[in-house]
Order: C-alpha cells, then structure tokens, then sequence
C-alpha cells in the first residue's frame, strides 16, 4: 500500500497549480464582524417609549454615552417598574427617575448650559421641562403643551452657544441656560409645534440656515426677529428633517415633512412630501384609513463611507408607493424599503446611536410596541444579499483532534450562526468535553473531538435582505487520509480526492481554509503517506 499511495503526485503538479490559481479565495478575518440586522438589545421597557435621545451618564466617568428613553416604562429588577426615563448600559436597562407623570412624557434631549462641564439631561412633560445634572432633577421652564425639544445652534459659526428650543401650544420657547424667552413677531406665529430644525431654506443661495417650526397650521420660518409662513398644511406636520438625497453629489440637502396631513404648500401629497426648487412634491405615501407618517430623520449607515444616506420614516401606516412597509421603512436609491422585522403596531421612536459603543458606524435604534409585547433594537441596514463561496467541507479527523470549517461570506452588515443539524450552536465546552467557537462567525472550531461530535452541520447568513443556509458539511471521527470513509487507506482515496479537487468539491479544501490550492494537496499528501 505504500507503494500506491507514492503513486503520481510529481504527474498532477502541473494540474494543481492550474486549479489553484482559478480557485484561489480571499479570506476574510475571523472576528466580531457586525451584528445581525435586528438585534434585541432590551425588552420589557413598556408599556409606552414615547422619546430618545443619547447621552453620557456620568460626565468624564468609565460609561460611555448610551441611549436614553422616556415614557411609560416597566423595567426589569433592580431598577423596577413606574419609571419614565431610563438609560440603557452595559448591565442593562438603569431607570433614573420615577418623580414625573409618564403618561404626559414628550420629549427629551442633551443640553450642555454655558458654564457646564458636563452634559445636562432635559426632560419634558406635557406643561413643564426639567434638566439632569448629576443625580437629581430641576425644573428650568413651565411650556404648556410641550411637543418637542431640541438642541440647535441658530448662529453657526457666530459666537452664540447652542439653545434648548421647546416647542408648545402657543409657539417656540428658547432657553439659554438662564431663562426661557418665547420668539414672537410677524404676521403669524406657529401653534402647536411638534417639531423644530435648523434648514437651509435656499441651498447655495445667499440666507442663512433658519430655524422652522411645524405644527398644527404647517410650517413657519424664523428669521431671527419674526416668524413668516414657509408651508400651509390640511393637517398636522409632524416632524421635519433634512435629508441629503444624493449624498455626496452636487445637490443641496431637502426638506422632508411628514405627518398626518393630507396636503401641505398647496402642492404636496398625504404623510410624507419634500420641499424641491421650492414646490412642495407628493413623495409616495399611500394615506390608509387615518394613518400617518410620526417621525423622520436621515441614516448614513457607514459614517463617512461610500454608502449614501436614508430617509427613515415611522408611524401608523402600512403602504408607501405600493410596498407593504408596516408602520417603518427607509427610502434608498428611488424606492421604498421594508425593514426585516415586521413592525405589527405603532413604532412610537427611532433614533440614532452613533457613539454608544454598539458598533464602530452610526446605527438605527428603534423602539416600538410590536403586538403585545415591546421590542427595542437596534438596526443596520445594508446594500449587498448575504452570500458565502463555496459550502464548508467538514472533514474527518481523529478523536482529540481540531477541526475547522467555514465559508467566505459576501454581503455587508451579516449575521451568522451555526447549526448541528436543527440545533442552533453556543460556543464553549459542550457535554462531552470538547470546545466549540466561532458560532456566531463564519468559520466554526471544534476543539478536542469527541464522538458525539460527528454529525451534519450548517451555517445561516443573513442581513436585511434576508437569511441563506449552507449545505450541510459532515464532520466525523476517523483517519484523515480515509477520504472515501471506506475505512482502508488505499490508492483509491487519492483519486477520489484529486477528482474532488478538480472539480472544486469543497471537501478537497482539505486544510479548511477556505481556499482550493497547492497547500490542499501537500496537506493530504502528508497525511495519506503517514497512513493511520
């Protein structure tokens, strides 16, 4: 038998090389690549999350900024159920006040006031805002019907520091860190207001960003001294953000406004319309059955990368454009997107979490009453279908021994998962003594092998678009170079293996490393004249 297995191998160099070259694979790091595109990172905060925002607990301290949300929260031990907001750290979720009446809860948002060194929380209920500085909390402005709050820097690169605009019943109030001063003065003031940006109204034109407020009777522009009406509405605006369409091309940012109205400037269309050489466009909302579009705000998905922004939306809705996008979905490149996880009621906030810690790009973090139970997430949207190269090759190997298999995924923002047979697997040391890692990545490990090892295995890659499954690779225990499982180490398993190998099988990747080569060959060669 040694003479057979000596049989050749100089004859079929010339063949291996050729195949190697053709088939030769870039691998990519094992690592904590990203995670899945939904992934639960909280649950029992309901029965209402009405806000978000980020921010740093403890000032320089060892925490890094998280997300906060407020409203009607039943957190689990310790911090305990009645609290209205909460932050969410590495331990879970820390409620920090339980003083204020939930159910009115509007708004919160990151104030730092000049001659802080640390960032305050400001918190407001439906007539009173309150800050966080430390540990307890201080009433700083009593805005009756407050909608909104936000944090805007009306003179840019001018010597004023940022403002805390509250918008109310009766208009926008701005607070400087001393007192709150309503703005009034024009022909018409904004009532009502749900939501308040800073937008350049003419692009490249001469006027400067202005602050826009929306409510009730639409959408009025300040102009530092008066209020004027940019956008008359039938209807409710009720968020406004400013969205890039192009990205990193020529075009100026757009305004987008959404809400419950069924038409705004006297042009737009219901839910959803956006403001383009100055004439408002119906923008795809199909309005069904008194729903609406609540909330807006632009994602960039990878930061400063290629990738250009999207337009998410949330409300109480179910079709935009045609596609059934139950109550979320995001615009990219001309079309409507539904999300992965099917929203079956009202999203009531979406965020975004750039700096929590979660992952090194800005991602999208919502929270939502889905039926009966709460969800909070947080979402990477992606622009490639998961894929892999190849299926693994599973092996055979002695008892004691290593093996590893895996896979060359495509596709951005993936998630894996590996499974024996319907099992899905959890790295560590299993029952009988062995280790297993990598479950979550697209290479899997098995340390020590054991015979309650052997058995089909397979592994799940997924994102956005959906998830697709390997074939199964058979791991089992025995000699190596028994590469027909005939239990005899004779010279047909050496063809049996060249065959495998010019055909690109991947149980010829003998070495597992997800590559077809030279080192393929040299590595079965060693083990078939080493025998068993």
């Amino acid at each position: 038998m040694q003479t057979q297995k000596l049989l050749a191998p100089l004859a079929i160099l010339s063949l291996i090389a050729a195949q190697s070259s053709a088939q030769l694979l870039d691998w990519l790091p094992v690592n904590d690549l990203p995670l899945s595109v939904f992934e639960r990172v909280g649950t029992s905060i309901l029965p209402a999350a009405a806000t978000m925002c980020m921010w740093d607990p403890d000032g320089d301290g060892p925490k890094p900024r998280c997300v906060v949300i407020a409203g009607s929260l039943n957190l689990p031990a310790p911090s305990g159920p009645n609290h209205d907001v909460a932050y969410l750290d590495a331990d879970g979720w820390v409620g920090v006040s339980s003083a204020f009446s939930a159910s009115s809860t509007r708004a919160i948002a990151v104030y730092t006031r000049p001659g802080d060194m640390r960032e305050s929380l400001c918190y407001s209920t439906s007539a009173r805002q309150y800050f966080r500085n430390g540990t307890s909390w201080s009433q700083f402005a009593s805005v009756a019907e407050t909608r909104t709050i936000a944090v805007l820097d009306t003179d840019g690169s001018g010597p004023q520091p940022p403002k805390l605009f509250i918008g109310g019943g009766n208009g926008v109030y701005a607070y400087d860190g001393v007192a709150t001063t309503q703005l009034v003065g024009g022909s018409t003031n904004p009532i009502t207001v749900w939501s308040i940006i800073m937008f350049d109204v003419d692009g490249d034109g001469p006027l400067s960003p202005r602050l826009l407020a929306a409510g009730t009777t639409g959408i009025h522009q300040w102009d530092g001294s008066q209020w004027s009406q940019l956008a008359t509405s039938i209807g409710t605006v009720q968020s406004l953000c400013s969205f890039d369409f192009d990205g990193d091309g020529p075009n100026s940012p757009e305004l987008v406004a959404t809400g419950d109205f069924t038409s705004i400037g006297g042009t737009g269309g219901p839910g959803i319309s956006v403001l383009r050489n100055g004439t408002w466009n119906f923008f795809g909302y199909q309005h069904v059955h008194g729903n609406y579009v609540a909330r807006s705000l632009s994602y960039d998905p990878d930061g400063a990368g290629p990738m250009t922004p999207r337009l998410v939306v949330a409300g109480r809705f179910s079709i935009i454009d045609g596609i059934t996008v139950p109550n979320l979905a995001y615009y990219n490149d001309g079309a409507w997107h539904a999300f992965p996880e099917y929203w079956s009621a009202y999203t009531v906030c979406i965020g975004i979490n750039a700096e929590a810690g979660y992952s090194d790009s800005p991602q999208l973090v919502v929270a939502a009453i889905q039926g009966a139970r709460p969800a909070f997430g947080i979402v990477a949207l992606c622009d490639e279908e998961p894929g892999y190269r190849n299926d693994p090759a599973g092996g055979r190997r002695p008892q004691g021994e290593t093996l590893s298999i895996g896979v060359v995924p495509t596709g951005d923002e993936l998630s894996f998962r590996w499974y024996k047979g319907t099992s899905p697997l959890v790295s560590g040391t299993t029952a009988s003594g062995s280790v297993i890692s990598g479950t979550a990545s697209p290479r899997l490990t098995i340390s020590g092998l054991t015979p309650q090892d052997e058995g089909e295995y397979h592994l799940t890659v997924g994102n956005a678009f959906g998830v697709v499954t390997t074939q199964p690779a058979s791991v089992s225990l025995g000699c190596a170079a028994d590469f027909n499982a005939d239990d005899v180490v004779d010279f047909p398993d050496y063809l049996d293996f060249i065959t495998a190998f010019v055909n690109s099988d991947p149980v010829s990747d003998f070495n597992n490393d997800m590559a077809f080569d030279l080192f393929d060959y040299l590595d079965f060669v060693q083990h078939f004249s080493s025998g068993c």
